[in-house]
């Protein structure tokens, strides 16, 4: 049985999702517990949420890329949603979801 090895593309776009969901994540925290209005927490309420949705939606345009679906044959991307047994769909149908929520 053959590995499979993510390039460079899939390892940025890791890292994009990770900073844009802990910093996402930090925001809401934050703003939940009431600590937006205190002086010292405000920017890091904005900085967090103002960076999460541009980040994870470099990350995922690296994912497209990184799938093969990128300006050569752009009606891949719907070949995407269907392979239900691949963490790559899983991650796609989950930024789906997600990166609307960022850009509320």
């Amino acid at each position: 049985m053959a590995e499979h090895y993510w390039g460079w593309l899939v390892a940025i776009y890791l890292f994009l999702g990770g900073m844009g969901a802990g910093s996402f994540l930090v925001a809401a925290i934050v703003e939940l517990t009431g600590e937006r209005y205190k002086h010292k927490y405000c920017p890091t309420t904005l900085v967090g949420a103002g960076v999460s949705g541009p980040l994870i939606l470099i990350g995922t345009v690296l994912l497209i890329f990184d799938l093969g679906a990128g300006l050569r044959e752009p009606w891949r991307i719907l070949f995407m949603f269907t392979h239900f047994t691949s963490v790559m769909t899983w991650g796609i149908w989950i930024l789906t979801l997600f990166l609307p929520i960022c850009f509320l």
